[in-house]
């Protein structure tokens, strides 16, 4: 019954949590992003309401360990609302920014 359980709560992948970086230089957490295994190893998909909700556009994902010890390339993708596709380092964390329109 809990195989099922997870498989319907999460049936994509994993989730992560998702900071974003204040002027004092500290991390607020604002929700969790959605990670996906693909071909070419993890890729992340921010949302247009998480990225609403930030004040500023820098961002950073701390990986679950699970993730950590499957990511090969040492990257991930991160899909951003519009289209726009960013690559970054992946290790505990990882930090990017997004250029807004």
């Amino acid at each position: 019954m809990t195989g099922a359980l997870s498989f319907i709560i999460c049936p994509c992948g994993a989730a992560a949590p998702l900071y974003e970086r204040k002027e004092a230089g500290k991390y607020r957490y604002i929700g969790r992003i959605r990670l996906k295994k693909e071909e070419g190893g993890y890729a992340a998909w921010l949302t247009r309401r998480l990225l609403e909700r930030a004040e500023l556009p820098v961002f950073q994902i701390k990986l679950p360990k699970k993730v950590q010890r499957e990511i090969k390339t040492g990257v991930i993708w991160i899909h951003c609302p519009g289209g726009r596709r960013i690559m970054a380092v992946a290790g505990k964390a990882v930090h990017f920014t997004v250029e807004c329109d």
